[in-house]
């Protein structure tokens, strides 16, 4: 996992624009160009900006769909306190 706060999703809508940030740094982080990410997503590059620049109304498939594109762990930005033991 990137150096994102996953406790940022949790808060809800009134923090949108600090998520759309953290897309933005989780894509960087993957080291992936808008449309690289794009291609990825089966989606345009139009796409990708609009999510970043808040052109899209964010829902949890979003970064669902961007943190598999991106390999990261969607789990921990929905659940970061959660832990896993056997």
């Amino acid at each position: 996992m990137t150096g994102h706060n996953p406790e940022v999703f949790a808060a809800g809508a009134d923090r949108e624009d600090e998520i759309r940030d953290l897309l933005r740094t989780l894509r960087l982080d993957a080291e992936l160009s808008q449309p690289e990410l794009a291609k990825r997503l089966g989606k345009t590059c139009r796409y990708v900006r609009r999510i970043e620049s808040g052109g899209v109304d964010l829902k949890v498939r979003h970064v669902a769909e961007w943190c598999h594109a991106c390999q990261d762990d969607f789990q921990l930005w929905v659940m970061p306190q959660v832990r896993y033991e056997p």
